[in-house]
C-alpha cells in the first residue's frame, strides 16, 4: 500500500473511464472506495498519507435523465399480447403495474401474500430487509395485476408455494427475454428496462396520490422518488394546457 502514490490513483481513475470504460458515476463511486480505504491505512498508521487524500469530484451524481423513460399504456397493453405465455405476462404486470424490483421481489413473491378479498399483495423486499421494519411493504392489488394473477392461478402448479419462482429465479436474466418480447411487439427497447418499469408506475400513481402514499406501496423514500423515479410526461403538458383554455377569460365585449 505504501507504493501507491497520486499519480498512481489519478491513472487509477484514467483508466477506469477510458480502457475500462466505466461511467462516470461508476469512476466516481470507485474511486470514492479507494479514498475510505487509504484512509483507514492513514488513521492505522500503516502508511502516511492518503494518494487519493486530494482528488476532487467524487460526488455521485443522479441517474442521467437521458436513461429516463415512460412507458406508456398503449406501449405496455403492446408488449402483453406479445408476451410468450401466461408467466412473462405476470412478470411484466408486476413490474409495470406494480412496480415490484426484478427479479429480487418477483422471485420471493408467494401465493399466500396475496389476499384476493382485501385486495392487497404483501410484497418481500429483499434489498431493504436489514433496515427495520422494511422486510416486507402492503401494496394494492391493482386491477391490472389481478387480472394477470388470476388467469395464471388457474394453471400454475397448485403444489407450488411461490407464484413465480418454479418458472424463475434470481440469476435469470430477465432482461433478454423481455428484449425478444420487445422485438416481437415491433417495440424498441427503452433504457434500464425494468427499473423505467417501476419509475414509469411510480410517476403515474403520484398523479392520483400523495407522495408518502406511493412511497409506502412502492417501497421507497420519497426522497428517491424525485431522485429517480418521478417524471415529467407528455401528458402534464397535455393536461396544463388544457387546463389553461378552460380558464381563459372571455373576449372583451362578449356577454
Amino acid at each position: 500500500m505504501g507504493s501507491i502514490t497520486a499519480g498512481d490513483a489519478d491513472a487509477y481513475r484514467i483508466w477506469l473511464g477510458t480502457k475500462s470504460k466505466q461511467a462516470e458515476n461508476t469512476v466516481r463511486r470507485l474511486c470514492s472506495r479507494a479514498r475510505q480505504f487509504f484512509r483507514a491505512a492513514v488513521r492505522q498508521k500503516l502508511i502516511s498519507e492518503n494518494p487519493f487524500g486530494d482528488m476532487k469530484k467524487l460526488a455521485v451524481g443522479a441517474s442521467p435523465k437521458a436513461r429516463v423513460e415512460f412507458v406508456d399504456e398503449a406501449t405496455a397493453r403492446r408488449v402483453l399480447a406479445a408476451c410468450p405465455d401466461l408467466q412473462w405476462r405476470v412478470i411484466f404486470a408486476l413490474a409495470r403495474y406494480g412496480g415490484l424490483r426484478v427479479p429480487s421481489e418477483i422471485c420471493a413473491l408467494e401465493w399466500e401474500h396475496i389476499d384476493w378479498d382485501s385486495g392487497s399483495i404483501r410484497v418481500p423486499c429483499p434489498k431493504t430487509e436489514h433496515h427495520d421494519g422494511k422486510d416486507v411493504r402492503l401494496m394494492p392489488l391493482f386491477p391490472e395485476i389481478r387480472k394477470e394473477l388470476e388467469a395464471w392461478r388457474r394453471v400454475a402448479p397448485k403444489h407450488r408455494s411461490f407464484v413465480l419462482k418454479s418458472a424463475i429465479n434470481p440469476k435469470t436474466n430477465l432482461r433478454t427475454g423481455l428484449i425478444k418480447i420487445l422485438k416481437r411487439a415491433g417495440i424498441m427497447p427503452w433504457p434500464k428496462l425494468f427499473q423505467n418499469l417501476r419509475s414509469t408506475r411510480a410517476t403515474e400513481l403520484r398523479d392520483r396520490f400523495p407522495t408518502h402514499v406511493v412511497a409506502a406501496w412502492l417501497g421507497h423514500t420519497v426522497r428517491v422518488a424525485d431522485a429517480h423515479y418521478n417524471q415529467v410526461t407528455d401528458e402534464h403538458f397535455r393536461r396544463a394546457v388544457e387546463a389553461g383554455r378552460k380558464e381563459e377569460p372571455p373576449a372583451h365585449g362578449a356577454a
